[in-house]
């Protein structure tokens, strides 16, 4: 009986383990996917907001840009330890976390850029984000790959261009997303989890417990879903055989128990 009691509690827990997958997806949006400099300027940013459908422990950002940009700084409006950008695998990361999960469900990152002067055209690729969270002991990552691409550039061609590239796949754009770094009309881009099994996250050396389990994480998708539903299945199935198996050995053919 205690047996089956361990195998009806694991069932149990297996069930709550998948509602945070089944939960709606992580938006990471950009306030600008346009940004017109002077032929001065040496350098520009732009803000990556980061809506999580509940409190979590970090957030790692995984940038490509173009070779006349260098990410030269990284600021967020939430957590307590903080990598600052450095070079892996051809982009820039750059990740902000807490020891346990403790960042609000809605983050924004500022990132900034340095760029030669009269840089007529340049972009930035969001091509990677991590979502840390703590998990017990460990520390489980929901990868995304939203691929915000954001241009820059004295050259207003360009700028159109980028514009109206973004409304075709129905991303709203307009001057004040150029101009005004202030802008709240976001253009919003859901970012899919990809398939995969676990994925080494790149990120500076941090004597934090978040920081050294970056290592740890695990995707979960659609099909990792389905796999722990499927688990939950055959776990009551094989409770439900186990009890009928115990109750047979305990009766005779005619439903009488034997007396030992």
């Amino acid at each position: 009986m205690k047996k089956i009691f361990c195998l009806l509690t694991l069932a149990v827990l297996l069930i709550i383990s998948v509602i945070p997958v089944c939960a709606a997806g992580t938006e990471i949006n950009v306030n600008k996917t346009a940004v017109k400099i002077s032929e001065k300027d040496k350098s520009f940013k732009f803000d990556v907001n980061v809506k999580s459908p509940g409190k979590f422990a970090g957030v790692e950002l995984g940038i490509e840009c173009s070779d006349n940009l260098n990410l030269s700084k990284s600021t967020s409006t939430a957590g307590s330890m903080s990598a600052p950008p450095t070079e892996a695998k051809g982009m820039y990361w750059t990740s902000f976390f807490e020891g346990d999960n403790k960042l609000p469900e809605d983050v924004t990152v500022t990132l900034e850029f340095t760029c030669p002067e009269n840089t007529i055209n340049s972009y930035v690729l969001i091509k990677e984000v991590n979502i840390l969270t703590k998990d017990g002991v460990g520390v489980s990552t929901e990868k995304l790959n939203p691929n915000i691409k954001v241009i820059a550039g004295t050259s207003q061609s360009v700028i159109d261009q980028a514009i109206s590239e973004n409304n075709n796949i129905g991303n709203s754009g307009s001057d004040s997303d150029i101009n005004d770094k202030n802008d709240t009309n976001s253009n919003i881009i859901q970012a899919e989890q990809s398939n995969g099994s676990s994925q080494k996250s790149n990120v500076a050396d941090s004597n934090s417990d978040i920081a050294a389990s970056l290592k740890t994480g695990q995707d979960y998708n659609i099909t990792d879903t389905a796999i722990l539903l499927f688990m939950i299945i055959i776990s009551l199935i094989a409770v439900a055989v186990l009890c009928n198996y115990r109750k047979y050995n305990k009766k005779g053919h005619n439903g009488k128990y034997y007396k030992h």
